[in-house]
């Protein structure tokens, strides 16, 4: 396995909160939202999954390989008691988790995500064909409309950095992945799912979906926020996985 780099370290305990970023990210978008949980004293930390931020390559291409790769990385960490919280395809990783818990897995936090997250053929295609045009391009669309440039910019920077090879994979991963119904009552955690109302690229559809369908999942909606959470509305994003900590926690064995 990739040796895995976290940003962060669990508590005495072993206990930690697992930030997982989207496709084409790294542990540096969760930055904001890591520094207020600190300060409400959960011990959150960030993962770079293979090919990504810090961890060397290469990427995958299927969700259930990179979720393999989280619960593995944990435990190499010496990480005992954990939540899971994922943005976009973290959050697929996140739910994917869930659905079949590794050991010490207490709780399940999904940020902009889905049951499936199909991927317009023209990204896949453009990730290797037209890269810069398409990283723009996403970049922009992350983001709830009128975000000005030197907003949505470092987000383009970041997932340039992957290069197209990554960046295909991460995509191609959403478009193989998908939970069933029986998947998703199965998961039998605490559960906190958190949509931007702006976004576009996994609307807030997706969300409703995963809390009716989850058993006693909660939903929070973060107004005039994209897919972006992270960027555009940490402080709030921050609240609800604390919620999810607490829950986790209450829930643990």
């Amino acid at each position: 396995m990739a040796h895995p780099f976290f940003l962060g370290r669990p508590d005495p305990h072993g206990r930690a909160l697992v930030l997982v970023h989207g496709a084409g990210g790294n542990h540096a978008l969760w930055g904001p939202v890591r520094a207020e949980l600190l300060r409400r004293q959960v011990p959150a930390v960030a993962v770079d999954l293979p090919g990504h931020g810090r961890t060397p390559g290469p990427g995958r291409d299927r969700v259930g390989a990179y979720a393999a790769f989280v619960a593995a990385a944990a435990a190499e960490r010496g990480i005992t008691t954990w939540a899971v919280a994922g943005h976009s395809l973290g959050g697929a990783v996140a739910l994917t988790l869930g659905a079949r818990p590794p050991p010490g897995l207490v709780g399940v936090g999904a940020v902009c995500t889905g049951a499936r997250l199909p991927v317009d053929p023209m990204i896949l295609r453009g990730a290797r064909e037209a890269f810069a045009c398409t990283v723009e391009n996403l970049a922009r669309f992350c983001f709830a409309r009128g975000t000005p440039e030197d907003v949505w910019r470092p987000a383009a920077d970041t997932l340039a950095t992957v290069g197209p090879d990554v960046l295909h994979g991460d995509f191609a991963a959403c478009d193989r992945y998908g939970l069933g119904d029986a998947d998703l009552a199965r998961i039998g955690l605490p559960v906190e799912v958190v949509c931007g109302e702006a976004d576009v690229l996994t609307p807030p559809a997706l969300s409703e979906e995963l809390a009716r369908k989850i058993p006693g999942a909660r939903l929070t909606r973060i107004p005039a926020s994209g897919h972006m959470p992270l960027v555009e509305a940490p402080g709030s994003l921050a609240a609800a996985l604390e919620r999810l900590w607490e829950r986790a926690l209450g829930a643990a064995p």
